[in-house]
């Protein structure tokens, strides 16, 4: 049996279309915002970039009030269909308090981002009912550390409403092997973000879910440990299907 993961996506953007970018976690280097409008200009799109996206913070891009402030914008104002996350790394579960505080906005939005951006994937999804997309960071995209069949499938998505496949999932277990199909929506993201929410009003709700997991740089002993909280806080209980994604990085000291 040949297992496969599909998606649909209604398209979203058109040329012209604005797209909102922010920087919940982590900063990066200036020159890629210059590097994003060049990018989503050739697509056809106008970039939206806070004036001041970075400032002074020991952790984050910038200060919480400031990082939610450009959050709390990209989320009401209705111009833009799509908001785009410059980076992952830590800060984006700072703002979920806040966020809780924020009254739902008429027009939905379409958030894109990965690693520390599971935070608000999951408040979006579970609140107010958004879609969302694990899809590639803006740095990613800009600094040529994605190849370009991702980068043309992120656009036929976007554009054209193209459906996702991941193709020949491996089944790890009896009962993989045996099923032949499995419907229901995907939840989950990174693997430490999701964990850290066990336990608080954030906490991923897992029930007639396909749960996905995957993280970078986590060593061996420490994914278990996880997903052993996750099974012992009783997630793993009532979702449908464990899908593992990337677990890259992580290599014990002096292996291989």
């Amino acid at each position: 049996m040949q297992h496969v993961l599909t998606e649909n996506i209604q398209p979203i953007l058109q040329t012209g279309d604005e797209v909102e970018i922010i920087a919940p976690g982590f900063k990066t280097d200036p020159e890629v915002l210059n590097k994003a409008n060049l990018l989503l200009s050739g697509w056809g799109l106008s970039a939206r970039i806070p004036k001041n996206i970075f400032g002074q913070h020991t952790l984050c891009a910038n200060t919480d009030a400031e990082r939610f402030a450009q959050l709390k914008y990209a989320l009401t104002q209705s111009s833009a269909k799509v908001i785009w996350c410059l980076r992952g790394g830590y800060g984006s579960n700072r703002l979920l308090p806040m966020l809780a505080k924020l009254k739902k906005p008429k027009h939905k939005k379409l958030l894109i981002g990965i690693s520390d951006i599971t935070s608000l994937h999951v408040f979006l999804n579970q609140k107010w009912n958004w879609p969302t997309l694990h899809g590639p960071l803006i740095d990613r995209l800009v600094s040529q550390k994605l190849d370009l069949e991702s980068q043309t499938q992120i656009k036929q998505v976007l554009f054209n409403g193209e459906q996702m496949q991941f193709k020949n999932l491996q089944p790890l277990n009896s009962a993989a092997k045996k099923i032949k199909k499995i419907i229901g929506p995907v939840v989950g993201g990174n693997l430490s973000v999701l964990e850290s929410a066990i336990g608080t009003p954030f906490q991923i709700k897992t029930k007639g879910k396909i749960l996905c997991f995957e993280d970078l740089g986590e060593r061996g002993y420490r994914i278990d440990r996880m997903l052993q909280h996750f099974n012992q806080a009783g997630i793993f209980k009532d979702c449908k299907a464990l899908l593992l994604g990337d677990f890259t990085g992580g290599n014990e000291p002096n292996s291989d």
